[in-house]
């Protein structure tokens, strides 16, 4: 990407959800491999990462439900 971009991902027992800058939201269990851990901006020392800057992020409790998800992924909306 050569601007700025949101994504948002959210999971709980009954499944997970990802969306990037607003488009559709992709859910369920095959949507995408899900790791051990969670990192930020790498995978745990692997040589994937973030090439860029990690401006903000929020996190949430519980699992947002799609609708919300996906209003959120907007480049900047708010939180």
């Amino acid at each position: 990407w050569a601007g700025p971009m949101r994504v948002g991902s959210s999971w709980s027992a009954a499944g997970r959800s990802i969306v990037a800058n607003g488009g559709t939201v992709v859910t369920g269990t095959n949507a995408f491999a899900s790791p051990a851990s969670a990192y930020l901006g790498s995978v745990g020392g692997s040589s994937a990462f973030i090439n860029g800057w990690i401006k903000s992020f929020a996190i949430y409790n519980q699992r947002l439900p799609d609708a919300t998800l996906q209003s959120k992924s907007v480049v900047n909306a708010a939180y």
